[in-house]
């Protein structure tokens, strides 16, 4: 079951803005891509490349919340132990054993960088096994 929560993810930064994906690639560093500041996740270290991810609205992390707690009791989808920073890691087992629980894009596809380290994600999944 795929969840995508829609998101610019990773930000490039020019003269102190910061823009989705499409300004660099388009050449057009205009508004219409910029994400501000407030809604931007500063790593202290790059994930994958970026240092700047646009961050995932508390509306959106209230939905994800609700949908998980659904789907995890609907389907009997089994919760991983801990989800810590390493949840946001490449995990090439995920895929080759069909391993169930909760994962993310960056867990089984090294070309994806569309969910950061955000400890506000993790807290939230931490949480879940309180509210099953």
């Amino acid at each position: 079951i795929g969840i995508e929560i829609c998101n610019w993810g990773p930000l490039d930064e020019k003269d102190g803005k910061y823009y989705g994906w499409p300004a660099k690639k388009y050449n057009d560093w205009s508004e219409k891509y910029e994400v501000k500041k407030e809604s931007v996740i500063f790593l202290d270290s790059p994930h994958r490349g970026f240092k700047y991810f646009q961050k995932i609205s508390d509306e959106q992390l209230e939905s994800v919340e609700k949908l998980l707690i659904y789907l995890i009791k609907e389907y009997k989808i089994p919760m991983n132990d801990n989800f810590g920073s390493d949840w946001f890691e490449f995990k090439g087992d995920v895929i080759k054993k069909v391993t169930p629980g909760i994962w993310n894009h960056v867990n089984v596809r090294k070309d994806k960088s569309d969910l950061c380290p955000d400890s506000r994600v993790t807290a939230m999944l931490n949480g879940l096994k309180d509210k099953l």
